[in-house]
């Protein structure tokens, strides 16, 4: 990010705040959104948090993808099962 300890140590401490081209790097780095530095968790953020997944998976081998797929597939039919039973 190029950016020093002592400057980061205060946006920590909330003597300062990072711009908002800092706050985006930040939210990079930590592979959260903006929205999660500022407000913490919420619906929109988790479904971003499922978007950078997607993504993670994007970059995998097919034989990588096709196991991943395999086990959503798998958790997803038991969601589905479990609401059938209840």
């Amino acid at each position: 990010m190029n950016t020093g300890k002592d400057m980061i140590s205060r946006y920590e401490r909330g003597l300062i705040t990072p711009s908002l081209e800092v706050a985006r790097k930040i939210a990079q780095v930590l592979k959260v959104s903006l929205d999660f530095l500022v407000f913490g968790m919420s619906e929109q953020t988790a479904n971003q948090n499922v978007e950078l997944k997607v993504h993670d998976v994007a970059s995998l081998s097919d034989e990588d993808k096709a196991h991943v797929f395999a086990v959503i597939d798998a958790f997803v039919t038991k969601a589905r099962l479990q609401k059938i039973l209840q």
